[in-house]
């Protein structure tokens, strides 16, 4: 110990940066340490410059100056893009443009049971008038009216029938085109 040493403090106002930034390029090995918490000061200035002279080569010859720096000003990139691609999908739910998962396969299964109970029902309805037809053919034709008038139904009823306010935004789906409907068979009987 040649030298007159100086506190921490000192060394990180002159070298203008943080007494934990001293800290760390002291234990990385970049400056000098006299004595636990003091240094002497033209070592560790000429050991500092000699760093930074050294950075600025390894810049200019294309090599990576700080790859944690680099790091986080790409994860903050990353996150500031996920921030932003958050907000955009919120937005495009309120503006009616995008279904949340769970929305969409409630719709769906309540329109697979309501086709499910509305099919299965043809064959009660149609049964009884089907029997007295007085032929196949015209057994035919009073099942598919039954189908048909189903289909219909099914047809014009609306999203907000089946899922109430749980599906918003696809109010404007395509309706099926309308089905060409004429009685078949017997007429009905006068009551």
């Amino acid at each position: 110990m040649s030298g007159v040493t100086y506190p921490v403090g000192t060394i990180s106002s002159l070298l203008m940066l943080t007494d934990r930034r001293v800290a760390q390029l002291v234990k990385e090995g970049v400056l000098p340490r006299a004595e636990r918490g003091r240094y002497e000061l033209a070592p560790v200035v000429q050991a500092y410059i000699g760093y930074l002279r050294e950075r600025s080569i390894r810049a200019d010859a294309g090599e990576l100056v700080d790859p944690d720096a680099l790091d986080l000003a790409a994860e903050r990139a990353r996150l500031a893009k996920e921030q932003a691609d958050g907000q955009e999908m919120k937005n495009a739910i309120l503006r009616r443009e995008l279904l949340l998962r769970d929305d969409v396969e409630a719709f769906i299964n309540s329109a697979n049971a309501r086709v499910r109970a509305r099919m299965l029902g043809v064959p009660s309805k149609a049964a009884p008038v089907a029997r007295t037809a007085g032929s196949t053919a015209e057994a035919e034709a009073v099942i598919r009216e039954a189908i048909y008038e189903a289909l219909l139904e099914l047809s014009q009823t609306s999203i907000e029938d089946m899922c109430g306010d749980a599906i918003v935004g696809v109010a404007d789906a395509e309706a099926p085109a309308e089905v060409e409907r004429k009685r078949v068979g017997r007429p009905r009987k006068a009551a």
